[in-house]
């Protein structure tokens, strides 16, 4: 069984749970990118700025307050985060001080940075979203790029690391019908994962109708018949019935996690990137470590629909340090 989304890793950390010392860190270093996808989440809020990015002394400087107050992981994203001029300098600093890193790229720069350094991350993921000319400029916002062929060189060679290397495709309704030909070609390509997530809309409810809804499982349904021992199928489909109802009295995730983006703004989680109800600070203003430290706990009823909901259910139970009846089970 794969277990990479499982909501039950925090097991893994229950002293950082109930102590609320952040693991994760969301890090977007630039928000340059080369797409100009009409659903991308960044462009809804107004503290998105684009083509921003904080200098590369100062991004040095970030990683190692990361190190500093003990996150253990990074997710490196953008934008685009290859074009981010010290990309190179900025990922291997990372690695030396022994983060465990995650890559997301649209994969268009693959040939302009170190590979080396991309073979020493834990993953990367490639986000594809397209299996023709006309589907990439709908969903992309460009003139088409031949993306896979400029990907498919350097997978075996990223792999060979040791690194778990995906492709991912967000499903809208100009590519419901590309589903199954994306995961016949990562599986080609040897991806060792394929990845599907779903479009939502400010809010975070689903942006699809019904007959897309029948369509998304059906695609589903067929891709996943593809996945091997050696190549795994993500549907996530679990994230096209998420509900507002909240099962848990605090978020807990963003005791663990944050997102610092590229106009040095700390976010309480992924999901309030760039938006004001989850801004905690500036890193112009304060150190990460008073950010995080000063900052009171969201009310999640406050917050939009949120996949972190699972995580966060387990997460209430396993703080407990006197729950009653274990031995019951």
């Amino acid at each position: 069984m794969k277990n990479e989304y499982s909501p039950y890793k925090a097991i893994h950390h229950i002293d950082s749970i109930r102590r609320r010392k952040p693991v994760l860190c969301y890090w977007l270093i630039t928000s340059m990118c080369n797409y100009d996808c009409p659903v991308c989440i960044n462009k809804l809020y107004e503290e998105f700025t684009p083509a921003c990015e904080l200098p590369l002394h100062i991004t040095i400087d970030l990683a190692r307050q990361l190190k500093d107050i003990g996150v253990k992981a990074i997710s490196m994203s953008g934008g685009e985060p290859m074009l981010y001029e010290g990309f190179d300098n900025l990922l291997a600093e990372c690695l030396m001080l022994g983060f465990d890193m995650g890559i997301i790229s649209n994969g268009s720069m693959i040939d302009t940075v170190d590979i080396n350094n991309l073979r020493r991350c834990k993953w990367v993921r490639f986000s594809i979203n397209s299996m023709s000319d006309e589907s990439f400029s709908a969903v992309h916002g460009t003139l088409p790029i031949d993306v896979r062929s400029r990907i498919e060189p350097y997978i075996k060679g990223i792999r060979s690391g040791g690194c778990i290397v995906g492709s991912s495709f967000l499903v809208q309704p100009e590519n419901i019908h590309e589903m199954v030909d994306f995961v016949h070609w990562s599986k080609s390509a040897g991806f060792d994962t394929a990845r599907f997530s779903y479009v939502r809309e400010a809010v975070g409810i689903m942006d699809y109708n019904d007959e897309d809804l029948g369509a998304i499982q059906e695609n589903l349904a067929m891709a996943s018949e593809l996945a091997t021992d050696e190549f795994t199928v993500f549907g996530l489909s679990d994230r096209l019935q998420l509900s507002l109802k909240k099962n848990f009295s605090r978020c807990r995730m963003e005791d663990i996690s944050f997102c610092l983006t590229a106009e040095g703004n700390v976010y309480r989680c992924c999901s309030l990137q760039h938006n004001a109800l989850g801004n905690i600070g500036n890193i112009r203003e304060n150190t990460l470590s008073h950010i995080l430290t000063t900052k009171d706990n969201i009310d999640p009823r406050l917050c939009p629909v949120c996949w972190h909901s699972k995580k966060n259910e387990f997460m209430e139970y396993i703080s407990d340090e006197e729950p009653r009846h274990v031995n019951f089970i």
